[in-house]
């Protein structure tokens, strides 16, 4: 007998998703201070910044690619040094500044707090059970991966 699957939906269902970015924003600082200097509210607030720049549709054009590799890829660039420019910072090469957007990304999912009440126990006993679960989110898997480590929901 095969596995029965169960699809569930991050946002909204596992966690908050205003408590996600809010806490996600916190931690940037304390993530970027002891790799690159500058303060906590200086990169709280360069990532808001550039955030809100990469979402406005006027620059989305520079975030066109032919699949998400791509697009994740340029947002990742972007994301990082953009908060180095508005820091004065120096930019990395690409490779190390995907390297040092992975490593963030990384710490950061472990650390955030905002699993809804009472998500996490039916996901554990779910899991226990032998269901196979997936998930829909606007986060990439990368991301999740780190969220769910960080709740205990990791097998």
């Amino acid at each position: 007998m095969s596995p029965l699957n169960i699809f569930l939906d991050d946002g909204g269902v596992i966690t908050d998703k205003q408590r996600r970015a809010a806490h996600f924003e916190c931690l940037v600082g304390d993530c970027f201070v002891p790799l690159l200097g500058g303060t906590e509210e200086a990169w709280t607030h360069a990532h808001r910044a550039v955030v809100d720049r990469l979402a406005d549709p006027k620059s989305m054009s520079v975030l066109t690619a032919a699949d998400f590799v791509g697009f994740y890829r340029a947002y990742q660039l972007r994301l990082v040094g953009g908060m180095c420019e508005l820091l004065d910072l120096p930019t990395s090469p690409e490779e190390e500044c995907l390297d040092l957007a992975s490593r963030a990304l990384a710490w950061i999912t472990r650390r955030i707090q905002a699993a809804l009440p009472g998500a996490v126990e039916p996901i554990q006993l779910l899991y226990r059970q032998g269901y196979v679960l997936h998930t829909a989110s606007g986060w990439c898997s990368l991301e999740l991966a780190g969220s769910f480590e960080g709740m205990g929901v990791q097998p």
